[in-house]
């Protein structure tokens, strides 16, 4: 099947978009593409809703959604929470490892979530759950008003929200993996951490949280 496949491809007068670098070097090292020409084309972000705004927004978004304004807020994002490849084991482990191994006050950490959320998260942070987002200004004010985005994914060609995060001036903490590869800079947009590594993970999020405001601002 895969001979007849290539076979087929080599005849078509074809070039691959790829929408991240990690996919673009999947397919120059498949069997079927490796000889097609390859474009890197990032996913597009509408700058005009997804960008930073300044401290009274992210004051009144917090307002609307009764988010406490001492409060860090870590993001956590998916169509379904639960879904294997999206990493709720490892978000999970990872919050788990913020609490024993960097001593972290749980009170003042918030756990917000978007998605369809089938069972409730069990940790020991506050949680909120925003449901289904209607729209993209509702989404655009997930990501500013938290102060990092987490991506645990493990099999993924993007996702898209991290390069959202990242245009609303929020720093993501992601796996080495999709988009990751291309957005995430260490300590200026966020943090890769190793792939299924919970610690490593959790080492992102701490070292974000941790930086002095002149830094921090500096990220966003």
């Amino acid at each position: 099947k895969l001979l007849n496949n290539k076979k087929i491809v080599s005849k078509l007068d074809i070039e691959i978009l790829s929408a991240s670098k990690w996919l673009a070097d999947q397919a120059r090292s498949s069997a079927l593409f490796k000889n097609k020409i390859i474009h890197d084309v990032p996913l597009g972000v509408n700058e005009k809703i997804f960008k930073p705004v300044d401290n009274e927004a992210i004051k009144k978004l917090r307002e609307r959604y009764k988010i406490d304004e001492d409060c860090r807020v870590i993001s956590f994002g998916a169509s379904n929470i639960s879904e294997k490849r999206k990493g709720y084991s490892y978000l999970v482990e990872s919050l788990e490892n913020l609490q024993k191994r960097h001593k972290i006050n749980r009170d003042k950490i918030i756990l917000l979530t978007a998605g369809k959320l089938e069972r409730k998260i069990n940790i020991n942070f506050k949680h909120v759950h925003m449901g289904f987002l209607k729209n993209e200004k509702d989404l655009a004010s997930f990501y500013q008003l938290s102060d990092l985005y987490i991506s645990p994914t493990i099999e993924d060609s993007g996702p898209l929200m991290v390069n959202q995060a990242i245009m609303c001036g929020t720093p993501a903490v992601a796996f080495d993996i999709g988009v990751a590869q291309d957005l995430i800079i260490n300590n200026k947009t966020g943090y890769k951490a190793k792939i299924k590594n919970s610690l490593d993970l959790a080492n992102g999020i701490i070292s974000i949280l941790q930086q002095n405001n002149a830094n921090y601002q500096k990220m966003r």
